[in-house]
């Protein structure tokens, strides 16, 4: 009776530190911002740049298509970085070569889809931040760029 007592206590400590264990392993993972993280970079300028209500009605307009423009993008990126997590969590057999074959080109593939999915965002975001300098008289558009400087500590690319 004590053996089967201790046989299964053991059994069970067992089973819940290798759970314990995964769940850690899992909360450790390295994961890219999401999109809610990656907008809390954007800043609020009305107030620093003293628009008036013409100059802010063509920055709400220019803010509104850009977000129909990068939304996609950017959904899309977030869903290829879960892709990505998943691959790698990914395990093979070690005997399965054609496994880790077929893994390694499907993650080739999701980071290739992710390098183009940037590489567009970044296009997009270059163009509108033309059309919001656009908009700005020499004074404002100074102090944009150094809001700007200060708050990416003088490296403007934000994805």
């Amino acid at each position: 009776m004590k053996n089967k007592f201790l046989i299964s206590f053991i059994l069970t400590a067992f089973f819940l530190a290798h759970f314990y264990y995964n769940e850690c392993d899992a909360k450790n993972t390295l994961q890219k911002p999401t999109l809610q993280d990656r907008q809390k970079n954007y800043i609020e300028i009305k107030d620093t740049l003293k628009l008036n209500t013409r100059e802010l009605a063509v920055f709400n307009e220019i803010n509104t298509k850009e977000t129909w423009a990068l939304r996609p993008l950017a959904l899309e990126l977030e869903a290829n970085y879960l892709r990505l997590d998943e691959l790698n969590k990914t395990k093979c057999r070690w005997y399965s070569k054609s496994c880790k074959k077929e893994l390694k080109a499907d993650i080739a593939f999701v980071e290739a889809d992710i390098k183009e999915l940037k590489r567009q965002i970044w296009q997009k975001k270059e163009y509108y931040k033309i059309l919001y300098l656009n908009q700005t008289s020499r004074r404002q558009d100074l102090k944009l760029r150094q809001i700007i400087q200060n708050i990416t500590k003088a490296k403007p690319q934000l994805w």
